[in-house]
C-alpha cells in the first residue's frame, strides 16, 4: 500500500480506508459457513440429547444409584456448555457480529468460567466412582454412599 504523507501530516488514503469494512475473502466466507454449520450441529445436540439423557437416567434402574449421580453430574454439565458456551457462540457466529453488550458479556465470561471446568471433574469423579468400585468391589457400598456422591457433586 502506497501511504502519501501531506504537510500536515495526515494520511489521505488511511483517513478513507475502515479496517472494519474489509471485503472478504472467498476463503473467510467458506470457513465462516462451515464453522456455522459445525456450531448449530454441536449446539442441536448437545440442547437435545443431554436432556433425553438425563431422562433416560432417571428412568434406568439397572445402575447403581450412585452412579447415576455422577453421570447426571455429568450430563448437567455438558448441557451447561450447550448453554453457556455453544449457544452463544452459534447466534454470534451467525449474525456475524463480535460486539456484544457489557452486561451479557459479564454474565457470559462468569458462566463460562463454571461452564468450562464442570465436564473434567464430573469426569474425574465418574472416574474414581468407577475406580473404587473396580478396586474395592467389597466395600464399595460402604465407601461410596448417595449422601457422599451428592456431596463430591456439589463441591
Amino acid at each position: 500500500m502506497n501511504i502519501n504523507m501531506n504537510s500536515t501530516g495526515t494520511n489521505e488514503e488511511l483517513s478513507t480506508f475502515n479496517a472494519s469494512t474489509t471485503p472478504m475473502t472467498q476463503n473467510r466466507i467458506e470457513y465462516n459457513f462451515i464453522r456455522c454449520i459445525l456450531l448449530v450441529i454441536t449446539t442441536i445436540l448437545l440442547l437435545t440429547l443431554n436432556p433425553l439423557c438425563l431422562v433416560v437416567l432417571r428412568h434406568v434402574r439397572s445402575i447403581q444409584e450412585t452412579t447415576k449421580i455422577f453421570l447426571r453430574s455429568m450430563t448437567v454439565a455438558d448441557l451447561g456448555i450447550g448453554l453457556f458456551q455453544a449457544l452463544p457462540m452459534t447466534v454470534l457466529a451467525i449474525s456475524e457480529t463480535e460486539h456484544i453488550s457489557d452486561v451479557f458479556c459479564s454474565v457470559l465470561s462468569f458462566a463460562q468460567c463454571i461452564a468450562i471446568y464442570s465436564p473434567q471433574i464430573s469426569l474425574l469423579l465418574l472416574t474414581v466412582d468407577r475406580y473404587i468400585s473396580v478396586v474395592h468391589a467389597l466395600r464399595y457400598p460402604s465407601l461410596v454412599t448417595v449422601k457422599r456422591a451428592r456431596i463430591s457433586v456439589c463441591c
